[in-house]
């Protein structure tokens, strides 16, 4: 992460795209003044640059569960309760909790190959470009790299320590700000990481005030406002969580049964807020997200068996009104799949073309009630009544009060959010742990693991090649 050469080799190429006007013969002996100089009177090199941030997202790793951001979310996932993988295949080793220590490709894929180039993608921006200016285009683009790098950080700290709840002083990751003399490459505590996270996104909001995106695949306020949302979660503000939950919400509206089961597939859904468009020039093909979580598509899930199945005492908790039941196979075998197989992810697409969701309305709306939980019960309850009753039409207003009311909000979460790249963060900042080995359980017997809260298998170690090349990290930094 220490490392910004890829700034300049970002820089070169931004030039290369528009030789004719730049000279590039002397590209090297260009100071960071020079490039913001440039870059605030040309934003279109800014935003070459931004794009290719954005593709970093979807970076293929050179395997087949190394395709950037959604397969950290669905590792992740597979590291829960939530989902069974029906054999050992891709991601197995997630399954198995086993994919964490220093010299394993996930963590390098994780820190290396996704994150760290996201980071210096954002300050391949943010370091050089003149934050003073008054144009808005320019002033759109240095918004959203302040979102980026804060989206980045995000991960970055949920993936390599515990939760914020634990402690705010354990040590966290590597920071590098605007400024180089600002850096600090050692491990900061979590309090600092969450600063400086808070400190990105509000930069953000305020350089994307008035701001229109073309699509969704850039980052926008309502983006910045669920990121906002998220952070304060984690540090259990939770009147600041509420608040921008529901004002990333504003202007989106709840996906209908129809939409619900059309496959997670298209971002042009009303209620995606943030996603990225795969067509047939991008696709990973079988290294990606449909090709792993679809067991109706035929990739790895839907062709070769590696079937990925809601765990059984999840799909009891669903009501038998709740049309999200119908999205999971139920107790016996359909549609040629094993039971409880899922049915929520489809591209419909020979290349696994799906889009790819990031953040989604439902989640604000989730944010908004379990925040409000701890302090407004009956704005709570109504916020989970607009919520749960267009996917359970019998669903009405909640009776239960204080931890009931919070454990009802998180089985929804549960339910809603399946595979989407949320739980095993949730587990850590509410100190719960998982047991697969229940009676009637559906996960393989050798995966049938109980592991309690804040268990060391659910911090990844740094990557050792992170280490051996860090002049700041050393191997007292390790996480354990």
């Amino acid at each position: 992460m220490k490392k910004i050469i890829l700034l300049l080799s970002l820089f070169v190429f931004i030039i290369s795209c528009n030789e004719d006007n730049l000279d590039t013969e002397n590209n090297d002996k260009l100071t960071l003044t020079d490039w913001g100089k440039i870059l605030a009177a040309d934003p279109s090199k800014a935003d070459l640059l931004m794009i290719a941030n954005y593709d970093l997202m979807n970076n293929f790793g050179g395997t087949h569960d190394e395709f950037g951001i959604k397969a950290i979310d669905l590792g992740t996932d597979l590291m829960t309760q939530d989902i069974v993988q029906s054999i050992h295949h891709w991601f197995g080793f997630y399954y198995l909790v086993d994919n964490r220590l220093e010299t394993y490709r996930s963590t390098t894929h994780m820190w290396i190959e996704t994150l760290a180039k996201m980071a210096n993608g954002a300050n391949a921006i943010l370091r050089p470009i003149d934050k003073t200016t008054t144009n808005p285009e320019a002033r759109a683009i240095i918004g959203q790299a302040y979102g980026f790098r804060a989206y980045t950080l995000l991960y970055y700290i949920h993936l390599f320590q515990k939760a914020y709840s634990v402690d705010p002083n354990l040590p966290g990751v590597p920071l590098f700000d605007d400024d180089v003399l600002n850096d600090r490459p050692g491990r900061n505590t979590t309090q600092a990481v969450y600063d400086q996270i808070i400190k990105d996104l509000n930069s953000a909001y305020s350089y994307l005030d008035g701001y229109t995106r073309p699509a969704k695949g850039r980052i926008d306020r309502s983006v910045v406002a669920g990121l906002l949302a998220r952070t304060y979660l984690d540090m259990e503000n939770w009147q600041q969580a509420a608040a921008w939950a529901a004002t990333a919400r504003t202007g989106y509206s709840l996906m209908n049964q129809t939409q619900y089961k059309s496959g997670f597939a298209d971002i042009t859904n009303p209620e995606v807020m943030f996603g990225y468009d795969i067509n047939a020039t991008n696709t990973n093909y079988y290294a990606s997200y449909f090709s792993q979580i679809s067991n109706q598509d035929q990739g790895y899930a839907g062709l070769l068996g590696v079937y990925k199945l809601i765990d059984r005492s999840l799909y009891d908790k669903i009501p038998a009104t709740d049309y999200r039941k119908t999205v999971f196979n139920g107790s016996s075998a359909a549609y040629g799949l094993p039971a409880y197989a899922s049915l929520k992810f489809f591209s419909n697409q020979a290349d696994f073309s799906g889009d790819l969701t990031f953040m989604r309305a439902s989640e604000m709306y989730l944010i908004e009630a379990e925040a409000k939980a701890h302090y407004d019960e009956a704005g709570a309850k109504q916020v989970l009544l607009q919520f749960v009753s267009q996917r359970n039409p019998s669903y009405t207003l909640s009776s239960n009060s204080g931890q009931a009311l919070i454990d009802e909000i998180l089985t929804q979460r549960q339910i809603e959010l399946w595979g989407e790249g949320f739980r095993l963060n949730d587990l850590k900042r509410l100190n719960l742990g998982i047991d697969r080995n229940y009676a009637g359980t559906n996960h393989r017997s050798d995966a049938r693991l109980t592991i309690p809260a804040q268990d060391v298998r659910w911090v990844f170690q740094i990557p050792i090649a992170e280490i051996n090349s860090s002049d700041f990290l050393s191997p007292s930094d390790q996480n354990p």
